[in-house]
């Protein structure tokens, strides 16, 4: 098909409406082993959260999902896509893992999924715009999304079930943002919710339940109801189109370190000083000073207090053991400025001597990982689960340890 064509067959939608129809003709892509990499964190984040829940019998997709979905993401570690700011993994492994668990089906098939459950998780949060991300908790509803498009995949479903599981989510997605602010763990059950609608939407859709054709547009259209960006509404265009249908994995972070991801880079630079230089007199630190009433420390403890982590890591130098219970002798200042988000200033003064360091992006970036990340992953994933070779495992292995959890 010719440009000029393609644009004439565009002219006549909206851009919402072509996205949807790009979307559940999403094929996975050529990086399954970095999905593959997403599925063990996923995995170690699982067995550690169990923990925390009570042993039940799960029974059932649906029964196993929600399990799934509240472990894994119960140690604030799941995975995060910083260009969107979800934690997409949380939401769409349960999804796909429950329903193999329950059904069966090939391991191939359930990476090259969640493959697609990645890009189209990546490319609606970028379709709803940062306006929906300010009133509702795009984890959930981004999420929801991803989750349906992923299992609508796995189940093979038509390209007309396909867009109506895509449909029914879409009216029926929800998530407040107070979730996440209240930093108490209660975006959980939010991402929980996301992996029920999910669920729902592609069973509904499996059974030939009736849709809603006409989703966006008026006064009870989701653009208003849910706050999403109007560029929705406008004529698509190939180059528009070219802006919202992205990677699943490009900008798919891991969270390693046990706080706050907004502070890894500030936790990496003050490593790499310590290794250099050993202890400081005194530490500065700027972040972003959009994150000032963030990281406030008036709520959430220790987790997403800045002052409390940097004293745990210069009591401990070792990031995955930190004791909140007494402050170091190095004295350590947060600032709050024009550092972009995610990165860090840190500055450190030893006697008369001064030395700096800068990370101006997040690490643990999956598809551009160092040989240093990869060795504090396998760390991490093995302080979660407590197997020393999660990073070796075969996939059905995994699988096995999930399956002990809802059965145990």
């Amino acid at each position: 098909m010719s440009l000029r064509r393609g644009q004439n067959r565009l002219a006549s939608k909206i851009l919402g409406d072509a996205v949807l129809d790009n979307l559940i003709s999403t094929a996975p892509e050529n990086n399954l082993n970095l999905v593959e990499l997403a599925l063990r964190d996923f995995v170690a984040g699982a067995i550690s959260g169990s923990k925390k829940y009570p042993k039940f019998q799960y029974s059932g997709v649906l029964d196993s999902a929600l399990a799934l979905t509240l472990m894994a993401s119960a140690d604030d570690l799941d995975d995060v896509d910083w260009d969107v700011l979800t934690h997409p993994g949380s939401v769409i492994w349960p999804v796909l893992l429950a329903t193999h668990i329950a059904e069966g089906g090939g391991l191939k098939s359930l990476t090259a999924s969640a493959s697609v459950g990645y890009q189209i998780g990546r490319s609606i949060a970028k379709l709803f715009g940062p306006s929906h991300r300010g009133t509702w908790h795009i984890t959930e509803t981004a999420g929801a999304v991803a989750a349906t498009g992923a299992l609508s995949h796995y189940l093979n479903l038509s390209p007309e079930k396909k867009l109506a599981a895509i449909k029914m989510t879409l009216t029926n997605m929800s998530g407040s943002p107070q979730a996440g602010f209240e930093r108490i763990g209660a975006a959980q059950s939010n991402r929980a919710a996301a992996a029920a609608l999910a669920i729902t939407s592609v069973k509904s859709a499996q059974m030939g339940a009736p849709i809603i054709e006409d989703i966006w547009q008026g006064p009870r259209g989701i653009v208003q109801m849910f706050n999403l960006s109007p560029q929705i509404l406008e004529p698509a265009t190939e180059e528009e189109l070219g802006k919202v249908i992205l990677p699943g994995t490009d900008t798919l972070h891991f969270r390693v370190f046990f706080a706050t991801g907004f502070v890894s880079s500030a936790i990496a630079a003050v490593l790499e000083l310590l290794a250099k230089h050993g202890q400081p007199d005194l530490i500065t630190i700027e972040l972003s000073k959009n994150l000032a009433g963030l990281l406030d420390g008036s709520r959430g403890g220790f987790w997403w207090d800045p002052l409390l982590i940097m004293h745990a890591l210069i009591k401990s130098n070792n990031p995955f053991d930190f004791s909140p219970l007494s402050n170091s002798d190095c004295e350590i200042k947060i600032n709050y400025g024009e550092t972009a988000m995610g990165a860090a200033q840190v500055r450190f003064a030893i006697g008369q001597e001064e030395f700096s360091q800068t990370i101006t992006t997040v690490p643990f970036k999956i598809s551009q990982l160092l040989d240093g990340e990869i060795e504090l992953i396998h760390k991490k994933w093995n302080k979660l689960s407590g197997l020393e070779n999660l990073h070796i495992q075969d996939l059905s292995q995994l699988i096995s340890e999930l399956r002990k959890l809802l059965t145990s």
